[in-house]
Parts: structure tokens; C-alpha cells; sequence
């Protein structure tokens, strides 16, 4: 078969595309673990199967990708070992058919050459390597139950909190429930959100996210705070004893923004005015019940003045060892963002009552002023709410507005819930990759070991003519060896003896090809 030495560069491209075919197969499967992992949050069960088809599919190609190198560098390597020694004709057969690995394993009990048993048993070991490896990719990762989010897609009831009125604790059946006993319950209510966490704008949940009992409430920055409003899926007979509860998009938001001066001192000829330092020369003077008392700070506000719907103006004065302060306020809570039915809006009286919740006594204010209306409320400078700010007036702000939001967020978090259309939180998928270290080690070693081996196996080969062709081309090779077959009988007795061996041979032919054949080992009488 006359061949030429164009045959290497033909080899080196064709493992060099193997290659890059693998390593395709395997950027894929790293681009499918890191989007699924880490840009998908949480997948339905359509999405599952979508990924669970698209790994499937990649490590089957991948898999098939490699078997396929390995195969070519079989086929490479074939012809140098035919070429390395003479071979009987059965041994060759299973050379030549050494893809196969049953062959393989046909030729290592057929021979009792030690680099025989080495080379089939490498052969094995490589095979069943590469298999096992990719099969231990789906180790790595896990599907599991999302944790932080929830499935917002189904129309459905959802449950939410009742915001038409701020809601008593133990209403009498009897009786109607008093503006007084509403005004203690919001003091009250802004006092009980201590008790839950209180984080920065930057931690607020997104919709969907799941709520867990550790997290934090209200978020507050140095101009406002924040509340998300939050839903939960309708009983039924099915997931009663879980039900997943889930941020929305709706917020509610309060601002407070102050002035502060410094007090002179306190009227002797008109009791409740103090005297202000307003920077000019004459004093200002104002009117403050200011009770008995030191290190403590005073609320006070007119109930019967508004500002707005969900605006309240508050004083205050800090009574410290250092300097005392008067601070003059005005504090506002917003409607609800993002509300899309009249359930999910938030009550103006509720809103009011936030407002000015940190000054409020309700059923106590009767008896201390005689005006309903004007009410105050003392807080030890050794609570949070009564920490000295010394003249800093947006410290201030923002003690007035973590109060007033702390209002709200307790009123979601005791109010009966009433059922609204809406969308039902469902449970998710998560993907988990718990072992990202370990399916980056496989799919490295894949491809770089399928290059390494690919190479060598190509520059091995590259030290013979290799033949070129299919079936046809292989025949060609082969038919020194097939003629001997049908004409061993009809030898003489003066012949030389053939010992049924043979070599696979090159030799330069006059117009610089080579001619491809296989060359019988012959005996000498």
C-alpha cells in the first residue's frame, strides 16, 4: 500500500480536535454546575428536570468523547507494535482489534508475555478510569430543598396580617376596644420589637425568600427604616404542618428629621416652660411637663395635631449629667410600596399610632395632664430608647424612627391574618455543589489526561508509516498475510520453512512514498 509522510500532521490534528471536542464537553458540564449552583436560587421540579437531562446528556457525550480518543490512540499505536517484533497471526488479529476491550482481554489470555498482560491491564485500568471518574461527578453535587427561598408562581390564598386596626392582645367580647387602650398598645408594641433584630438596608429579603425565626425584622440606615411585609400559604389537610411564610415586594417605610438646642433652664413663674439657647440674645421659651427626674429622656406629643396622615410632631428633653437638650421632631410613616389590593394596605390610624407611638401612656394620660391629647412617655437613660444623644439631632431621628417602625412590625407580627388572592409560596430546589474541589479535579484530569495520553500516543506512532484508508487500505496491508493462508499447501519441501510470524514493514519507494506491508519471519534449514 503506498502511503506517504503526510500522515502525521494528520494525526496530530485529528487528537489535537479529539481534544478540544472533550474539553467543550467539559467547560460545558463547569458552566452547567456554577449557573444551576450559583445563579439559579431555586429551581421547580421542570427545572430539575431540565438540568438533571442537561448533566445527563453532557457526561454521556463526555463519556463518549473520551472513549472515542482512547479508541484512536489504540489504533495509532497498533501499528508500532506490530512494527517493534514478529507476531502470529492470531495475536495479530487481536492486536489489530484492540479498540475492543473484550479483545483486549482475549489477547492477555491468549499470551504469556509479561508487557502484554501490563499493557491490556494499563488498557483496562485506563478505560474503567475514565468511566468511574465521570460517574463520581454526580457525587459531587446534590439536589436538595431550597432553604432561604420559596416558589412564588401559583395564583392561590395566601394569609397576611390584618392592618385595618391595631389589634389588642385580649379584646372583651363585651365591650369596644378604647383609642386609650390602642395608644398603650402601640407604646407597648414599639418597646416589644427590641426583642427582634434589627439590620441595614442592604440585608433586606428579596421576594420569595423564606422567613426563619433568627432573622432580622425591621432595617433601619441612618435616614429611614424599613419594613417588609410578609406572607404564608393557606392551611390545608396536606401541608399543615408546614407552611412556608415569604417576602414580598410591599414595604413600609418611616423618616424622622429633628432640631435640637440646648436648655438655659426651667421657669420658676411659669411651671412646664423652659428656656431654649437659640443663638440670638433672647431665649426661647417652651412648653414642656417636664416630670421629676434626671438621666432619663421625655417624649412628649399633642395627639389632636397632625402633620399629615401618618405624621406626628414629637419634643423631646434629655436630662443627662452632661448638658440637657431639647429636641422638636417631626416623624412619618408611610404608606405601603408596592400595594396591589386594599388588604395589603396599612390602616392611617395604625399609621398614626406609630407615629407618635413613643410618647403615648393612653389610659395614663388622663390622670397625669388632664388633656388626653397631650401625652409623654419617661424612658431611664439606661434603655435604648432613652440613651443621652447629646444635641445630635440625626441620632435623635433615627431613634424616633426605629421606634415607629418597630410599631408596625409588631402590629404584622399579632394581628389575626385574614385571606386574600394572591401567590402561593411553594417549596423549591436548591443545587448544591458540596464538593466543588473534587469535580474540578475529574473534569481537569479528563481532559488533561486525554491531551497527555493523545500526544503521546501520536508522537509514539509517528515513528511508523501509518496506513491511511478504511477496510480497503487495512486489506491492502494485510494480504501478504492472507495469500499465505490459501498457499501454505502448496509449498515444496525445498522451500524454506515459514514459521507463520509476521512483522508490519515501510520501505521508500523511488518517488519518495512508502510502500505498507506485512513481511513473514522465515526459518533457515
Amino acid at each position: 500500500l503506498p502511503s506517504t509522510r503526510r500522515y502525521r500532521t494528520v494525526v496530530f490534528l485529528q487528537v489535537l480536535l479529539g481534544w478540544v471536542i472533550t474539553l467543550l464537553f467539559v467547560l460545558a458540564i463547569f458552566a452547567l454546575l456554577h449557573f444551576y449552583s450559583e445563579e439559579m436560587t431555586i429551581m421547580t421540579v421542570g427545572t430539575k428536570r431540565q438540568f438533571n437531562a442537561l448533566v445527563t446528556g453532557l457526561s454521556i457525550a463526555l463519556g463518549f468523547s473520551v472513549t472515542r480518543g482512547l479508541d484512536k490512540m489504540v489504533s495509532l499505536l497498533r501499528w508500532w507494535i506490530l512494527s517493534r517484533r514478529y507476531y502470529s497471526r492470531s495475536k495479530i488479529e487481536f492486536i489489530l482489534q484492540a479498540e475492543s476491550l473484550t479483545q483486549a482481554l482475549l489477547l492477555a489470555t491468549k499470551t504469556r508475555s509479561i508487557r502484554s498482560h501490563v499493557a491490556v491491564l494499563f488498557w483496562l485500568i485506563l478505560k474503567l478510569g475514565f468511566q468511574v471518574g465521570l460517574a463520581m461527578i454526580g457525587l459531587c453535587y446534590s439536589l436538595e430543598v431550597a432553604q432561604h427561598n420559596a416558589l412564588v408562581l401559583y395564583a392561590g390564598s395566601v394569609l397576611l396580617p390584618d392592618m385595618s386596626e391595631l389589634q389588642m392582645v385580649n379584646e372583651l367580647q363585651s365591650k369596644s376596644v378604647s383609642h386609650s387602650a390602642r395608644e398603650y398598645m402601640a407604646n407597648s408594641y414599639g418597646q416589644m420589637s427590641l426583642s427582634y433584630k434589627t439590620a441595614t438596608p442592604d440585608r433586606l429579603p428579596v421576594v420569595g425568600q423564606l422567613r426563619d425565626a433568627g432573622d432580622p425584622l425591621m432595617f433601619c440606615s441612618v435616614n429611614d427604616c424599613r419594613y417588609t411585609f410578609y406572607e404564608w400559604s393557606e392551611e390545608t389537610s396536606d401541608d399543615g404542618a408546614m407552611r412556608l411564610t415569604v417576602a414580598t415586594d410591599r414595604t413600609l417605610h418611616s423618616t424622622a428629621t429633628c432640631e435640637s438646642w440646648p436648655i438655659l433652664g426651667f421657669s420658676a413663674d411659669r411651671p412646664g416652660h423652659i428656656s431654649l439657647d437659640n443663638g440670638v440674645s433672647m431665649p426661647l421659651d417652651v412648653f414642656f411637663p417636664l416630670p421629676d427626674g434626671a438621666n432619663q429622656t421625655t417624649y412628649l406629643t399633642n395627639s389632636s395635631v397632625s402633620c399629615g396622615i401618618g405624621c406626628r410632631f414629637i419634643s423631646a428633653v434629655e436630662v443627662s449629667e452632661r448638658p440637657t437638650w431639647y429636641y422638636n421632631c417631626t416623624v412619618a410613616v408611610s404608606a405601603v410600596a408596592q400595594a396591589t389590593a386594599p388588604e395589603h394596605e396599612v390602616s392611617d390610624s395604625i399609621r398614626d399610632l406609630a407615629a407618635a407611638g413613643i410618647a403615648l401612656q393612653g389610659f395614663q394620660a388622663t390622670s397625669r395632664l388632664g388633656d388626653p391629647s397631650v401625652q409623654f412617655q419617661v424612658y431611664p437613660a439606661e434603655s435604648t430608647f432613652g440613651v443621652p444623644m447629646e444635641g445630635f439631632a440625626q441620632a435623635m431621628g433615627m431613634n424616633l424612627a426605629r421606634f415607629a417602625i418597630g410599631v408596625v412590625a409588631v402590629t404584622a407580627e399579632t394581628n389575626s391574618p385574614i385571606t386574600v388572592n394572591g401567590t402561593v409560596p411553594q417549596q423549591g430546589l436548591k443545587l448544591i455543589v458540596d464538593h466543588w474541589n473534587y469535580a474540578s479535579l475529574i473534569l481537569i484530569m479528563v481532559a488533561g489526561l486525554h491531551l497527555v495520553l493523545g500526544l503521546g500516543a501520536a508522537l509514539v506512532a509517528s515513528r511508523v508509516v501509518i496506513p491511511t484508508g478504511g477496510p480497503v487500505a487495512l486489506a491492502r496491508v494485510l494480504r501478504p498475510l492472507v495469500n499465505h493462508v490459501t498457499t501454505t499447501k502448496r509449498q515444496s519441501a525445498t522451500s524454506p520453512r515459514s514459521t507463520d510470524r509476521w512483522m508490519y514493514r515501510s520501505r521508500v519507494m523511488p518517488d519518495g512514498s512508502y510502500d505498507l506491508y506485512m513481511e513473514e519471519e522465515l526459518r533457515v534449514n
